[in-house]
Formats: C-alpha cells, sequence, structure tokens
C-alpha cells in the first residue's frame, strides 16, 4: 500500500494533498538574534529547515533519526498467529490505483474501491501495530416491492455521479421484525443492501430515504457494523488466526503493520492494559501587537512547547522543551533549540511522528493549543500536518460542528481528530467533574493538587523571552509546569480508565466517547439487543417524533415552604428512570402504534398510560420483554457483580478498573431515558419518554397519598415497625412537606430521634412494598434536622449534628462572592447551631406584625442583626478584602454572538482588550468586582461599574458598598425568609427596618471637613 491508498471522504473535501514546499515563510522575534529587540524578522527561507539540540545541528524531516530518543527495531513474527491490544480504530477507503503493494489475497474487497478498518494497539511485546482488516460489510435495509427495481434504481443513482464513487453491492431478501412499534409480523418487502465501500452505502441510503424510501439502519456507520456484528472489543486484547505484513509500501508510520480478514481476528476478555504512551504538553505565544494571540495573524507566533513523555502506568517522566533562539539549560529537560516559528512547529510533529504517543493531554488543548497549532501549519505555513498521524495519509484536526440543537444530548463541543491517538483534555474533564469558581489550571491545581503555580504574568513573558537565554530559560520553566500539572491531574483523575470502560460497554471507540453525546453510546446497545432478537431499527426521518416533540417533565409537589426544628427524613428513588423503564416495559418494541397488531391480547396484557387527551399503550412482559428493558436490567446486574467483586479486590489497579466500569454502567444506565426524550436524536420517541415521566408523577402522588392517610397513627407504627410507647414524646404528626421528581421529605413530629432513625430504611421498604413494582425501590436517603424549606429546588438542613446541606441557595451559587457567601453562611451556622437562634425563630415565624410592632424582635434575632451590622460596617469603611468581592460569569460563547452586549464580563474583556492585557478564552468564568461609581452617579448599571480585580486592587480603587450590601440583605432574605413572620412589608425591607440606622460619609464630605 503506498501513501495515498486510504482516504476518509468525511475529513477532507477532496483527495488532493497541500505540497510541502522546499521554501518557506520565516517569521521570529528579533529579540533572539539582538538580545532585548523588539519586534520580528519575516523573510522566505530557501534553506532546509533545521534545529539545533546541545550544540549539534540537525536537518528536519519526516524520517529522520530523532536525537534524544533509542528507537529500538521491531521483532519478526510468526506470520500465523498473533496477540496485540487495540485502543483505536478508524475506517478508510482504498482504491483500485493503490493497490499495486497489497497482497493478492484481499485486493478484491477494494476492487474498484472499498472498506479498511485501521486498528491501532500495541503487540505482547509492547511494539505499536497498525492492523488492516478486510472483508467488513457496510449495510442497510430497505422496503422494496422487488429487489430487481432497487438494484436498478442504486446502479442509476451510481451511473448519475450523485454517489460520486463507485464499488460492488449485493441486494438480498431480508426477514426482519422492526424495533420500532410492537408487531408479530416481519417488515414485508425487506431487501438487505450490502456495499463494500461504506461511504457509497452511507450515500445511497440517504438519497433512497430523500426519494421515499422506507429504510433501516442507514446511520449505523462500518466502525459499529464492526464491533457489533462480529462481537468485537472497541478497546482490549485480540488474537488474529491468520495475517499478511505488511513490509512494503506502509500506509502507517508505525514498527509492524499486518493485514488480515475480518473472519481472522477473535476477541479476548482479557482486561488488563499493555503499557501506553502518553503526552502533556503546552504552548507559549506571542502576540505581535501585544494582544492576545490569534492563530490566524501572520506574527502572532508560537515560541515554546513543552512536552511530558509519560506513560499510562509506571513512573517514566521525559520532559521536552522546544524554543526559538538559544536556550540556558534546565536541569532533566531535553531542549531543541530553532531559529523560526515554522521550523519550530515542524520539529514538534516529527516528534510527535516518531515517539507517536497514544494518548494526549494537556489543558484546554481543544479549544486552544492544539487548534493554534494546525491552524498555523495551515493559514500561515499552508503545511499538510496529517502524515505525522500514525498514518502517512492520516489526519491531524479539529472541527467545532454547526449545531442548531444545542441541549441536551447534542451539545456541541470542539472535536479533536488525530489518526490513532486518543486527545483527554483535562479541561473539560475537571470543569465536568468538580465545582470551582473559575477552571483555570491555577485554580484546579489549589484545589486537586494542593499545588500552587509559579506565576509569570502575560505582559511578562514577551520581556523575558526576548532577553536572551536566561529569560528564554524562565519562560520554558513556566510553560514545563503547566504540562507537569496536567499529567497529575491527568494521573490523578484516571478519566481514561472511565473513558474505555465505557468505550468497552457501549461497542464504540474511545473517541466517540470523549467527544460525541450519550446518545451515539446507547445507539449501538440498541442495535446489539435489537440484532439478538432479529429486529432492526428504523432510521428516522422528519415526523410528529421530531417536529414539536413535547412533554411535560418532572413532577415537583409545592413545597409547604417553612422553618422545621424537627426531623424531616429524606427518601430517594434508587434510579427512578430506568427502574420505571423496567418495571413497565416500556420501549420503542412494546409500544403499540397499530391496534390490529393488539387484537388477539387481553387488556390485562396492555399498560395503558393517559397523558391529558393523550393515550400510550405498551405491551406487558407477557406479550414481550422489552429491548430496552433487557439492557437495562444487564447493566444493572453486571454493575451489582462489579462492587461485589471490587469488595473482594486487593490489587490497587484492577480495584480502580473495576470502579470504572461499575460508574460506566450507572452512567449507561442512566442516559437511556435521555436518548428517547432527545427530539432530534437518532432514535427518538416522545410516547416512552412521556410515559416515563407520567409514571414518576403519579408514583410520587401515590406515596404522598399514602403516607398522608395511613401513616397517620402511633398504632401503625407500632404494628408495622414494631415501635411502642416510649418511642413517642407526644401526638404524633406525619406529613409529606415537599416532593422533587425522585426525593420525598417528609416531616414527622413528637417521635425519639433514635428512633426514627431505627425505622426510616424499614418505612422506605414498606412503601415500595405496598405501591411500586419490582425494580422500583424507594430507598432512605438522610434525615435533616433543622430545615430551612424555602420554595421549590431550594432548602438547607443539617445532616447527622454537624453537616449543612445546600440545595440552590446563594451560598453555593458560582455567581455569588465569597463575601457574600460568608455572611449568609455565619447567619445559616447560627439558627441551625445556636439554640437560643432556633427558639427565636420559630417564635419570631409565628409573630403577627402588631406583635413585631410592640414587642419587638425576639432576643435571639439580634445576634443575626449584629452580624449584619458588621458586613455593612466593613464594606462602607472599606475594610473587606477585594478578593472576597468577586463576582462571576461564564463566557459561554465568542462576544460577537451576545445579543446582549452591556453584560458585566463583557464590559471587563473589553476593558482588558484596551489595556492590551490577556483575553479570557471561551469557557473561563471571568471575574470581576463592582466599583464605586462617580460622585452623583448612583444609577449607574452593574456593567458600567465591572472592573477587572487586579486592577481595582493594584490602584486601590473603592467598591460598591451599597450595592454590596443590597446583595447581602437580598441573599440572606432568601436564605432564611421562612422564619419571617407573615406581614403586609416585603421581606427584604422588613430586615432592613431591623437593622439600627447609621448614615456613612463619602469622600466629598470628607474634603468639605477639611476644609472647615
Amino acid at each position: 500500500m503506498d501513501s495515498v491508498s486510504f482516504f476518509n471522504p468525511y475529513l477532507e473535501a477532496n483527495r488532493l494533498k497541500k505540497k510541502s514546499r522546499s521554501s518557506y515563510i520565516r517569521i521570529l522575534p528579533r529579540g533572539i538574534m539582538h538580545d532585548g529587540a523588539a519586534g520580528l524578522i519575516k523573510d522566505v527561507c530557501d534553506s532546509e529547515p533545521r534545529m539545533f539540540y546541545r550544540d549539534r545541528q540537525y536537518l528536519l524531516s519526516k524520517e529522520m533519526t530523532w536525537p534524544s530518543l533509542d528507537i529500538a527495531r521491531s521483532k519478526d513474527y510468526d506470520h500465523m498467529r498473533m496477540k496485540f491490544h487495540i485502543y483505536d480504530a478508524v475506517e478508510t477507503l482504498m482504491f483500485t490505483d493503490s493497490i499495486e503493494n497489497l497482497p493478492f489475497q484481499y485486493r478484491h474487497f477494494v476492487i474498484p474501491s472499498g472498506t479498511v478498518i485501521r486498528m491501532f494497539g500495541r503487540t505482547e511485546d509492547g511494539e505499536k501495530i497498525c492492523v488492516n482488516v478486510f472483508g467488513q460489510e457496510q449495510y442497510f435495509y430497505c422496503e422494496c416491492v422487488d429487489g430487481k427495481s432497487l438494484k436498478a434504481t442504486i446502479n442509476n443513482l451510481m451511473l448519475t455521479g450523485e454517489v460520486k464513487m463507485s464499488c460492488s453491492f449485493v441486494i438480498e431478501p431480508a426477514d426482519k421484525l422492526s424495533l420500532y412499534g410492537y408487531n408479530a409480523n416481519t417488515v414485508v418487502n425487506l431487501f438487505k443492501v450490502s456495499f463494500g465501500n461504506f461511504y457509497v452505502s452511507q450515500r445511497i441510503g440517504k438519497i433512497l430515504q430523500n426519494e421515499g424510501f422506507v429504510v433501516y439502519e442507514i446511520d449505523v456507520d462500518v466502525l459499529t457494523r464492526f464491533f457489533v456484528d462480529n462481537g468485537f472489543l472497541s478497546f482490549g486484547w485480540y488474537n488474529v488466526k491468520k495475517y499478511i505484513p505488511q513490509d512494503m509500501g506502509k500506509g502507517s508510520n508505525l514498527e509492524v503493520e499486518i493485514n488480515c480478514h475480518v473472519s481472522d481476528l477473535v476477541s479476548l476478555e482479557d482486561v488488563n492494559w499493555p503499557l501506553y504512551g502518553c503526552w502533556s504538553f503546552d504552548i507559549e505565544c506571542l502576540g505581535q501587537n501585544g494582544n492576545f494571540p490569534d492563530a490566524e495573524n501572520l506574527g502572532d507566533i508560537v515560541i515554546q512547547i513543552s512536552v511530558i513523555s509519560f506513560d499510562t502506568e509506571g513512573d517514566r517522566d521525559e520532559r521536552h522543551l522546544f524554543t526559538l533562539g538559544t536556550c540556558e539549560k534546565i536541569d532533566g529537560v531535553h531542549i531543541y533549540e530553532f531559529a523560526s516559528e515554522f521550523e519550530l512547529l515542524l520539529g514538534f510533529f516529527i516528534f510527535l511522528r516518531i515517539e507517536s504517543p497514544e494518548f494526549i493531554t494537556g489543558y484546554n488543548i481543544n479549544n486552544f493549543d492544539l487548534k493554534y497549532l494546525c491552524i498555523r501549519m495551515d493559514k500561515i505555513y499552508h503545511y499538510d500536518i496529517g502524515c505525522f498521524s500514525k498514518l502517512k495519509n492520516g489526519k491531524i484536526g479539529i472541527s467545532v460542528p454547526h449545531d442548531q440543537y444545542r441541549k441536551g444530548f447534542l451539545q456541541a463541543q470542539t472535536k479533536v481528530f488525530t489518526s490513532g491517538v486518543l486527545y483527554l483534555d483535562m479541561y473539560p474533564v475537571y470543569s465536568s467533574k468538580i465545582t470551582a469558581q473559575n477552571y483555570k489550571l491555577d485554580t484546579i491545581a489549589k484545589i486537586c493538587l494542593q499545588q500552587e503555580k509559579e506565576q509569570l504574568s502575560y505582559k511578562e513573558i514577551p520581556k523575558k523571552f526576548i532577553s536572551g537565554p536566561s529569560g528564554r530559560a524562565v519562560v520554558g520553566k513556566y510553560c514545563l509546569q503547566d504540562s507537569v500539572l496536567v499529567v497529575r491531574l491527568f494521573k490523578q483523575i484516571n478519566y481514561h480508565y472511565e473513558v474505555v470502560e465505557v468505550a468497552r460497554l457501549a461497542h464504540v471507540t474511545a473517541r466517540c466517547v470523549v467527544f460525541e453525546g450519550q446518545q451515539k453510546k446507547i445507539f449501538p446497545c440498541i442495535l446489539t439487543e435489537a440484532k439478538r432478537r432479529n429486529m432492526i431499527l428504523p432510521s428516522m426521518v422528519s415526523s410528529h417524533n421530531r417536529q414539536g416533540i413535547g412533554y411535560k417533565g418532572a413532577t415537583v409537589l409545592e413545597p409547604k415552604t417553612g422553618y422545621y426544628a424537627l426531623p424531616t427524613v429524606v427518601f430517594d428513588f434508587q434510579s427512578l428512570y430506568p427502574s420505571i423503564m423496567m418495571a413497565h416495559n416500556l420501549c420503542y418494541s412494546t409500544l403499540v402504534l397499530d391496534e390490529r397488531q393488539i387484537a388477539g391480547l387481553s387488556e390485562s396484557d396492555i399498560l395503558t398510560v393517559k397523558l391529558g387527551d393523550e393515550t400510550h399503550r405498551f405491551v406487558k412482559p407477557c406479550v414481550r420483554e422489552s429491548v430496552l428493558g433487557s439492557l437495562l436490567k444487564d447493566w444493572l446486574a453486571k454493575r451489582r457483580e462489579v462492587k461485589a467483586e471490587m469488595q473482594n479486590c486487593s490489587d490497587p489497579m484492577m480495584k480502580l478498573l473495576l470502579d470504572k466500569k461499575q460508574l460506566a454502567l450507572k452512567t449507561t444506565c442512566n442516559s437511556v431515558y435521555g436518548v428517547t426524550g432527545a427530539a432530534h436524536g437518532l432514535l427518538p420517541c416522545v410516547a416512552i419518554a412521556a410515559s416515563v415521566t407520567c409514571l414518576g408523577r403519579e408514583m410520587l402522588c401515590s406515596t404522598v397519598d399514602y403516607v398522608n392517610s395511613k401513616m397517620q397513627s402511633e398504632q401503625f407504627f407500632c404494628e408495622e415497625f414494631g415501635l411502642t410507647s416510649s418511642d413517642f414524646t407526644g401526638d404524633l404528626e406525619v406529613e409529606v412537606i415537599y416532593g422533587d421528581t425522585d426525593s420525598i421529605f417528609m416531616s414527622v413530629r413528637n417521635m425519639v430521634n433514635q428512633s426514627l432513625r431505627r425505622i426510616a430504611p424499614m418505612i422506605a421498604k414498606h412503601i415500595t412494598d405496598r405501591l411500586f413494582k419490582s425494580p422500583i425501590k424507594l430507598e432512605f436517603e438522610k434525615i435533616l434536622c433543622p430545615l430551612i424549606l424555602i420554595c421549590k429546588k431550594r432548602y438547607i438542613g443539617r445532616q447527622d449534628d454537624s453537616l449543612l446541606i445546600f440545595k440552590g441557595v446563594d451560598l453555593v451559587r458560582k455567581t455569588s462572592c465569597d463575601f457574600v457567601k460568608g455572611v449568609v453562611k455565619d447567619i445559616v451556622d447560627l439558627l441551625f447551631f445556636d439554640e437560643e437562634v432556633q427558639t427565636a425563630a420559630v417564635e419570631f415565624s409565628h409573630m403577627t406584625q402588631t406583635q413585631l410592632r410592640e414587642q419587638g424582635v425576639p432576643v435571639g434575632i439580634h445576634k443575626i442583626l449584629r452580624r449584619l451590622c458588621e458586613a455593612r460596617e466593613e464594606l462602607f469603611q472599606n475594610r473587606a478584602d477585594v478578593r472576597h468581592l468577586m463576582l462571576s460569569s461564564v463566557l459561554s460563547k465568542e462576544m460577537a454572538a451576545y445579543k446582549q452586549p452591556n453584560l458585566a464580563h463583557l464590559s471587563v474583556i473589553r476593558r482588558l482588550a484596551q489595556r492590551k492585557e490577556e483575553i479570557p478564552n471561551v469557557g473561563d468564568r471571568i471575574m470581576y468586582v463592582l466599583i464605586a461609581p462617580s460622585i452623583g452617579n448612583k444609577q449607574t448599571h452593574n456593567y458600567e461599574l465591572a472592573e477587572d480585580p487586579n486592577y481595582v486592587i493594584e490602584h486601590k480603587i473603592p467598591i460598591h458598598a451599597e450595592k454590596y450590601f443590597d446583595q447581602i440583605i437580598k441573599a440572606v432574605t432568601n436564605a432564611i425568609s421562612p422564619i419571617f413572620p407573615k406581614t403586609d412589608i416585603k421581606k427584604e425591607k422588613l430586615l432592613l427596618y431591623l437593622l439600627p440606622m447609621k448614615v456613612y460619609l463619602d469622600e466629598t464630605f470628607s474634603a468639605i471637613a477639611e476644609v472647615m
């Protein structure tokens, strides 16, 4: 196979590649030629690109020997059998004009064109391998009156040029059931259409669908076919029974490359990993005009790249720095010096090809670092870098899918692709898994590693870099520390193990797990179970299932707001939506779409779900067990087995793998419901999604009715749970005060706390046994005492005498500043841990307006008022720490995409740009402080007052005390509103009215006083 034998139409617009040029644009900072000199040198260079390593010069070429690496030669293998492990696979095409070096046994698969699956991995001996797999068919199903007319239609489509490619295909009758809708009969006039070329298959299928043919499974990609049809693992060990080495004309850049037929592969169950190589990298750039660098600006160059090379296990830690200009030695670091940016970038990509890591990580590399490098090589230097991937004719690039449906499972994100490399960016990983005020690397390192970065300001980097070799070493150390921190984050969270377990479970590649939504992972699982039952999946078109899809969401019972100084038991439904789907047999395959199909069944065999004017009906398990139910049962059973295995596992690594596996199973189970409700997904079904939420509402309401009607007497608790009169302290009162989707809050008055805690799990089991079908299960979660129930989805409660649980209050919102949170926390602590304040709060909540006017507030409330006065003093006397007054908002999209430009965080970014300071990236949380307005201008908007905190501290700008104190009053009122008496006065005004009045003079009055 030659270097042009593989082609992916999804990744390239055409088969023509950019040509590498003998001359190139040379861009370099003037400061690397003359220490301290500003500006850039730009010219055209005809000499060969080169680099310098330890005072020796090396010409840069794709086939060069890298000076700091010791690459071992590959060994000879027995051609009859080999064991290898794969971590990635890609689909490619091969054409007749590229078969010169292909063994004769495989040529007929690619004439005139055909699919070749490329699998990447390691042999048992740890060598990198590429396995070329031939013979995988791509197919779909189509309804047509007869096969001859269907064949004529497809031939005509190929001849007319709509497909722009030809290949062999076969049409044969098929006997299959449709997954969508209960039916006892197979699909009539059904044909299976098989192609040797996956691209042609998909194009023909789409065209037939657009022309009105009923088609099935045209959206199933060839890799899914490969894994599902053959029972192969997308990550794991294989035996290949027979193969032929590709010694001449390799299509890959790896030591070992072999060819085999799909039937020669045997998937193995061994879950152990070989040792895979990883990179953590970071880049430093230089903005020509002092602005934040833009990759498409000629003068905004990359000046350094750091790379830490390590393994998925073990302590290997090899450090590399690519730099423009000479650089002083840094202990333990290989330093490669270059005369221009193009040579630096070329050297980096050659190094990528030679060392060939399987995993690459970094911090925000998807949105910035890798994107920047790709744009520079493409737009500025017009150099194709695909050849530096695992394939000689591969691809390295990024894309941001245009996705008009930006909700739920179809959330668009930057996708990164390099043939045979998995990118695991730690920025989105940690952003989704932990809560922080911002997600800068320094912040995450402090939280997760208890380590702080050595700071080098954005403005200092250019000065240091052009100052000389020692300055470039300072910048190099700063660049390297980011990569080092990411390695530690990578090893701490072990996200790669989690990704792989999902990939294995879902029959998809690890790349799909990282960059695609949940439905892309659930769809192959449904396909697998459907295949086992001789069912096929319809390819959905715009219909009633997609247009105007909508249904009533989960129920939230109106809360009985108040301050509860008595125990409140919280119950949760275990895996609510999956358990509803299993208990009631809800599925595509059980949904009744045609009443004629159930003519012979009795009503007892049918579940009827009424939703307003609509009715959905499903056959029960005695008629047909649902596909989704079977999947969920299998996954939950496997999860129980894995968790049991974890208990008996002593090997730390195996225990980690098992934990990631059970987490993958849990996540997958919880995603099934969402797939049915994804309006523009692969297999939407509003009937299922709406029925699940409807049944969930009924369960919640039936629980409330049962508690409020049956569980109201001491006799009931004595008979059912073995209590005695000594377990009660007065007349028993039990009441459901709140219900939220899958949670129920039940207050209990006059029962001994220890007795209530002992029987709480028994209560959950009792309700489960009385009301619900297996596997629906109500579980005891916690007891809160006291509890402030503020409104829907907002409450504060104390658990286990010391732990405070916050839900939806300002104290835990990212947008609130630390100062406000601190004041609210102090006041909440008083309510939950000070008995005098608790007693006063109960009394205060029952007072009338008249009593309040005549008697004043209870004594304990004065502690709350005193804390508010202290906060007011700190603000108005400018004693509050500015760092504790920072507010924040996320830059969720490019600034130009905002319809409302007058937002505080956008105003801060504009101020930073005007001062030529570092500009945040999309996805960053922007910090700002509200500063005092000019004298006499009290009605200034927040966006006019927002300023960068560092600028405020540096220039000692006073803050807007009045706005911050308003925030405190609102936050405190929201958090403790249930303790306020019911009066005609608004609660915020009442709280201000209770505070002692005080006048604070601004600087104008101070100036007048000095004059007088």
